[in-house]
């Protein structure tokens, strides 16, 4: 899946998890609106209230009519029984509701005139003739407004039952569709998991892939491989340093190389082990294996993780037949001197010869050591560059063995992008490193046509800023010709190599500018950086194969890139030139011949 395609996922798999929490909720507070509309309302009771009032109010005209059968006492109950019903029906709630239904302040007035007829009720000397006229004239017209509230209530109570249950069918179905959506919404999470767990099985199976990979070149090395940790316990013995030291690997993994090899105090080899374990780089020139006749050269680097030293690495590599060559030479070299020096006299043209000779091994003597100080150099960058991606994967992968059962799919996306990109990093610096190879075989090809240059400088902008979002790129093509005679995928190569150096060698906050024109007989484009720059004493070497810049610490490379770019260019009939300054920035100069010069040049 492609950075973008996992993007995509990851924000739909986010908005999935916020659908089915809001989906959920929603229907939640629906659920509780249901539940607190089937618990209010006070119809019934208001109804019942009303009814009571009326029957009260009625008991009372009946008890003011019967006083001769009844005492006063009685008559005073069943008065503040009356009271308290109208009472019950002046406050609150139910005095809203009554209002609602067009009756508001009515039952205020009836209990107005119930409570006018107190004093009445309670003379001392009251007759029953006053009770029976005074309560009908007083209480007897609020006995119909009484049914008349009544009836208005049951029907208002009916219209908002009906409007409730219409509320509550259109809440179910609501509700419904939320559940749905949840279920959806689950679905498409229970399939990011299983895609996600598929996902973590492809990684973890390229993981094993790339590290069958790496102990494959490990093992195919010519030169002994020698890993240690921080206690300089064995972990990587390959089958070069076993041949080289008759020792298997099964005797030395996983053993203190000090118990090993028991040196003597003082010893360069321990010297070497415990340095590299400082951080620090070492080299011993060709000796004699003790108890052999084997001449070894040897090298040793720390490897660091996380910015720290974490362990080291020691190059091994099997010198004999050089050191023989070379004891060879120096003794015909010898002989030669004596030789010419016994026939000095007589033999001055074969003196001259002798002389072109021993030139010519000197010169062969030269480039040889030339060839080893390229060859440790090349030995000291790749190790270096190789040794971070190598502990990124292997940090990333022991994390996702320990924890990868607990772990989220976003940490099981993180964890394995870090893998592919330091995997990626190692493909890249093999790659480098095997155009440099094709290139001095003679394996490129190069199938030059008309095509867009400004198009092609677009595009590899465009790739950088996808790695580099917040980097601003300035290009000014627009004095390009339409087409240009080149072979799009190694110029394609070239002008990405050039952009990705401006990328990594200034700081991510300034601008990379490309500027193209056209001159009568040549294309030119130049690409112009804002950052570190090259000191003014290393300008010359900049094109040499595995020449990094003082300047270059701490950022990735193989020092191949500018040396292809230049052999590729040239092919074309054009060159690659460079200007740079301390602190200001470094520009580069592409050139292509044009139209007839560039058609004379292929």
């Amino acid at each position: 899946m492609t950075a973008r395609g996992r993007r995509l996922s990851l924000i739909a798999t986010i908005l999935a998890i916020c659908a089915f929490v809001a989906f959920l909720s929603v229907a939640i507070t629906r659920l509780v609106e249901v539940q607190r509309s089937l618990t209010t309302g006070h119809g019934e009771y208001l109804l019942w209230a009303v009814s009571q009032a009326q029957y009260e109010t009625q008991k009372l005209i009946t008890a003011a009519n019967q006083t001769q059968q009844m005492s006063q006492g009685a008559l005073l109950r069943q008065y503040d029984i009356t009271i308290s019903r109208y009472v019950l029906l002046d406050e609150g709630e139910m005095s809203r509701r009554i209002a609602e239904v067009g009756h508001g302040g009515e039952v205020a007035l009836a209990l107005k005139a119930l409570m006018g007829l107190e004093p009445y009720l309670t003379a001392a000397d009251a007759k029953s003739a006053n009770y029976s006229g005074r309560v009908q004239a007083a209480m007897g017209p609020y006995i119909t407004n009484l049914r008349t509230i009544g009836n208005d209530l049951m029907i208002d109570t009916r219209e908002r039952d009906g409007v409730r249950r219409a509320t509550y069918n259109s809440t179910i179905i609501e509700i419904i569709v939320y559940i749905l959506a949840i279920l959806v919404s689950g679905i498409f999470l229970t399939v990011q998991l299983m895609r996600s767990q598929n996902q973590l099985a492809k990684s973890d199976a390229k993981m094993r892939r790339e590290k069958e990979f790496l102990d494959m070149l490990i093992e195919s090395s010519g030169e002994g491989v020698v890993a240690f940790d921080r206690h300089m316990i064995c972990t990587h013995w390959n089958s070069a340093a076993a041949r080289i030291f008759d020792r298997p690997a099964h005797e030395v993994v996983g053993q203190q190389l000090r118990d090993t090899f028991p040196f003597p105090d003082g010893h360069a080899v321990p010297e070497m082990l415990t340095a590299a374990l400082r951080g620090e780089d070492r080299y011993m020139s060709e000796h004699l294996l003790p108890g052999t006749e084997i001449y070894l050269e040897k090298a040793c680097f720390p490897v660091r993780g996380d910015r720290k030293v974490v362990g080291g690495i020691m190059i091994v590599r099997d010198v004999t037949e050089r050191y023989r060559a070379q004891r060879e030479l120096a003794r015909h070299h010898s002989q030669l001197e004596e030789l010419v020096a016994e026939r000095t006299a007589d033999l001055r043209n074969t003196e001259a010869q002798l002389r072109a000779a021993v030139q010519q091994a000197e010169q062969a003597l030269i480039q040889e050591k030339h060839l080893r100080q390229l060859y440790r150099d090349f030995v000291s960058m790749v190790s270096h560059q190789f040794r971070t991606p190598l502990a990124i994967i292997d940090s990333s992968a022991q994390r996702m063995a320990r924890r990868g059962d607990n772990m989220s799919g976003e940490e099981i996306t993180t964890r394995a992008g870090k893998i592919r990109t330091a995997a990626g990093r190692l493909a890249r610096l093999l790659e480098s490193t095997l155009d440099g190879a094709r290139m001095d075989a003679g394996e490129i090809e190069f199938n030059p046509r008309r095509s867009d240059l400004a198009r092609l400088v677009r595009e590899a902008c465009e790739r950088q800023r996808e790695l580099h979002p917040a980097r601003d790129f300035s290009l000014d093509l627009e004095r390009l010709p339409a087409s240009v005679r080149f072979d799009p995928l190694l110029m394609d190569q070239v002008v990405s190599n050039l952009i990705s150096n401006a990328t990594k060698y200034s700081p991510e906050s300034t601008s990379v500018e490309v500027h193209g024109e056209t001159r009568p007989d040549r294309v030119v484009l130049t690409i112009q950086d804002r950052g570190v720059g090259i000191p003014e004493d290393e300008m010359h070497r900049v094109f040499e194969r595995f020449f990094r810049a003082s300047t270059a610490t701490g950022v990735a490379g193989t020092g191949i890139g500018l040396h292809v770019a230049r052999e590729i260019v040239r092919m074309h009939g054009g060159d690659l030139t460079l200007n740079s300054r301390m602190g200001e920035g470094t520009s580069v100069h592409l050139t292509l011949p044009h139209d007839d010069q560039q058609q004379a040049a292929e």
